[in-house]
């Protein structure tokens, strides 16, 4: 299902090229084309929740991590708004072990803090589970009097 970011007729266009590209805006490129087209929530790019985990996820989180100056901050942003579109595609273990292990680093990586927070937020935007009280809307407050 990651056939759709592998373009051996266009480098330019691949993906799995750019995001290992020693230029800095190769990387950011290849996050914004990889945003899009889960955006796009077409048929291409119909991601598995093992291709979003477990490929797509670490490649995303790796520069939230490794950010070392100012002049990589605009390729750590793009980087946390894929994260954010890949969160909306993860399965519930996957999203909270994510924030779970976001959370428990924010103390690891004092440097990285500012990145870490911006990545939860992004997560925390793409919750996408439907939340049952366990209250329906009949009972509430009607009791019978006999």
């Amino acid at each position: 299902d990651l056939e759709c970011l592998i373009r051996e007729d266009d480098p330019d266009q691949d993906f799995f090229l750019n995001v290992t590209h020693v230029q800095l805006h190769r990387r950011a490129r290849a996050f914004t084309k990889l945003r899009k087209l889960i955006l796009s929530d077409g048929k291409e790019s119909n991601f598995s929740d093992q291709s979003c985990g477990n490929i797509l996820l670490p490649l995303a989180m790796h520069p939230v991590y490794e950010i070392k100056s100012k002049s990589e901050e605009a390729y750590v942003v793009e980087a946390i708004a894929t994260i954010g579109e890949i969160a909306k595609k993860l399965p519930w273990g996957k999203y909270n072990g994510t924030l779970q292990t976001l959370l428990n680093n924010l103390t690891r990586y004092p440097d990285q803090e500012r990145f870490l927070i911006a990545t939860m937020c992004a997560i925390i935007d793409a919750f996408h589970f439907d939340v049952d009280t366990g209250n329906s809307s009949d009972d509430s407050g009607t009791a019978a009097t006999d």
